[in-house]
């Protein structure tokens, strides 16, 4: 009954040709368990630096850090790393700034009242989709935007309550400069 989350990393996947157009990825997964049960599917066709910042809770869907965000926007990703709800990855919903302190909403309320800080890594995964306990054993994940790439990698973040898994991925592209 308690909520597990983790994460897992493709390698990168080259281009046969110069570059490809990724165009879908498919989960083929046990069907989920309970209504709370996700797999959560993102990808990146350039590498970058991820930010690590220490945050203080400031309810239960946001939080602030003094850590320079000047270069993320809404839909990056938040990865708690220590703290309450460790192994969740979260999406970045609204972002301002005020005097050198960043206010951040993302995507997942949670049941309990926070307090105190945490520490998080800011990064620029592209959101594409999830799967949901309704979904069935597979789910297409069309991806629609900077699909045009010599490379890419996927991330894919769980959040489980029983005993689901992950059986496949199965990515769908086409050359796009063949030479």
């Amino acid at each position: 009954t308690t909520l597990k989350a983790g994460y897992i990393l493709t390698a990168w996947l080259e281009s046969d040709a110069v570059e490809d157009t990724w165009q879908k990825i498919y989960t083929i997964h046990k069907k989920l368990l309970s209504q709370n049960d996700k797999i959560v599917v993102k990808y990146r066709t350039e590498e970058n630096s991820p930010t690590e910042a220490t945050i203080t809770w400031a309810d239960i869907d946001r939080f602030t850090t003094t850590a320079d965000l000047s270069s993320y926007e809404v839909g990056d990703e938040i990865q708690i790393l220590q703290g309450k709800w460790a192994g969740i990855c979260l999406k970045i919903e609204s972002i301002t700034e005020s005097g050198g302190t960043y206010t951040v909403i993302h995507n997942k309320t949670f049941a309990n009242t926070f307090d105190g800080t945490a520490k998080v890594l800011f990064n620029k995964w592209k959101y594409i989709g999830e799967a949901t306990y309704g979904n069935g054993q597979s789910k297409a994940h069309t991806i629609t935007t900077s699909n045009i790439s010599p490379r890419i990698q996927f991330k894919i973040c769980f959040e489980f309550t029983g005993k689901n898994e992950l059986r496949k991925l199965h990515i769908v592209n086409k050359p796009h400069i063949k030479e």
